[in-house]
């Protein structure tokens, strides 16, 4: 990566990762961005350390007993015990969602947990990590999701979230994207699914299923060049800190990458390499120039591959001083090859295909 596009890069992750920090509890989005940096490895900050600490204890202190009946602050408590159990905590947390049980899950406007993903899935992690303590909210929470799958919003960001819920109660579904939807989907949605594979599997691999244009390598490539030419933003803590995630994830994957094609090769046989790979890339204009003959004289014709071959070979010779023509390969399982052209100096060769 260049050093402009490595400097975008990060003055974006660091603009993210403010986001993040600029919220803290009661809010379920700031518990799930703790929840997203511990379940993708190598993504953490030291900022981000910290945060799932510092939420449990401004939760522990936090003894306003009807904000203990809201499901939001029920979520996010869900995400703190799922990650680190108090038994303080789950005292509260049991008693809160007694109440929120009574309610319904599927109202008219909406204005429920279950219509806002961070809080099903915060809400799910909890009724799991509460043991015994949360059965009864557990199977009736299992009972939401399993009647939820039919009245799931359609958008990446939704069912991705509600998917991995229902996983984790037990109530798996079926759901799967299309190469279209993905298309389609925001940035933020592009970053979930990279996550949601590492955090979810199973719930992952059901939404992304086996096309090639969905797996994880391509996804990460569409991330990164959708942060490089498009607008980047975050409407919450949320989407920030799975957006930064999947962006360290995507950068950290890619430069192992290009390091991995590399690593093998001296500087030397870097240069060589790359030369050589210049050259056959704009060959196509070099022929065409040698059509435009000046005065109108006749074009130089390239008609066969001997043509192509003596053309190239005199290029070669413009930047490599031993450049060997016709040279065999060594005997390997009773069988020779000839190289059209061997670079001695760099060690690398053309061959004939």
């Amino acid at each position: 990566m260049t050093a402009p596009l490595v400097s975008m890069l990060g003055g974006l992750l660091a603009s993210l990762e403010r986001r993040v920090a600029d919220s803290g509890w009661p809010a379920p989005e700031a518990a799930y961005a703790a929840h997203v940096f511990s379940s993708l490895p190598g993504v953490a900050t030291e900022r981000s350390n910290r945060l799932a600490g510092e939420l449990t204890a401004a939760a522990v202190a936090d003894v306003d007993e009807a904000r203990w009946r809201e499901a939001p602050v029920l979520a996010a408590a869900g995400y703190l015990l799922a990650d680190a159990a108090s038994s303080e905590l789950t005292a509260r947390w049991v008693a809160g969602v007694e109440r929120l049980a009574d309610r319904d899950p599927f109202p008219p406007d909406r204005a429920s947990f279950f219509y806002r993903p961070v809080e099903l899935l915060g809400l799910a992690r909890g009724a799991i990590a509460a043991g015994p303590s949360g059965g009864l909210f557990c199977g009736w929470l299992a009972g939401v999701a399993r009647d939820g799958e039919r009245r799931v919003p359609e958008d990446v960001w939704h069912r991705g979230l509600a998917a991995a819920a229902a996983d984790v109660l037990g109530t798996p579904w079926a759901p799967s994207l299309a190469a279209s939807e993905v298309a389609a989907a925001s940035v933020e949605e592009i970053a979930l699914l990279i996550w949601l594979p590492t955090a979810y599997a199973a719930a992952g691999q059901r939404l992304l299923g086996s096309d090639e244009r969905l797996q994880v390598h391509e996804l990460e490539r569409q991330l990164l060049t959708r942060a490089v030419f498009e607008p980047v933003g975050a409407a919450d803590a949320a989407r920030a800190a799975v957006m930064a995630a999947a962006l360290r994830h995507a950068v950290e994957a890619t430069l192992e990458s290009a390091h991995g094609a590399r690593w093998q090769l001296d500087r030397g046989e870097r240069d060589a390499s790359e030369v050589v790979v210049n050259l056959c890339r704009r060959f196509p204009r070099y022929i065409l120039q040698l059509a435009a003959r000046h005065d109108g004289r006749a074009a130089i014709q390239i008609t066969d591959e001997y043509d192509l071959q003596d053309n190239l070979h005199a290029l070669l010779r413009l930047h490599f001083d031993d450049v060997r023509a016709e040279v065999w390969t060594p005997n390997y399982g009773g069988i020779h090859k000839r190289m059209d052209f061997l670079l001695k100096r760099g060690r690398r060769s053309l061959r004939r295909r």
